[in-house]
């Protein structure tokens, strides 16, 4: 993260973990038998799924960079967003 590659070349290789764990979900999700454990497991599949997003959209705020950054390409959205979210302040 120091060199600034993170931000950049995440997308060349992150493809691969996604495909690996729904392939292991997947997997997982055909080896039980029970109705009741599939449930459970799409249950547990989609709040990692909803997490995710979450923290993926939330990313675009942080200050990775210092033009890569939602502050630093629209502080106006940036802004709204967090008087939004930080209400509390």
């Amino acid at each position: 993260m120091q060199a600034g590659s993170t931000g950049r070349y995440f997308l060349d290789f992150a493809w691969m973990f996604v495909l690996a764990g729904i392939m292991i979900f997947m997997e997982m999700y055909e080896r039980y038998k029970s109705e009741e454990s599939k449930i459970i497991l799409s249950k547990v599949f989609t709040g990692i799924a909803c997490f995710t997003l979450v923290i993926n959209l939330l990313l675009g705020f942080c200050d990775i960079g210092v033009n890569n950054s939602m502050k630093a390409k629209s502080p106006d959205m940036y802004y709204k967003v967090e008087y939004g979210v930080c209400f509390y302040k």
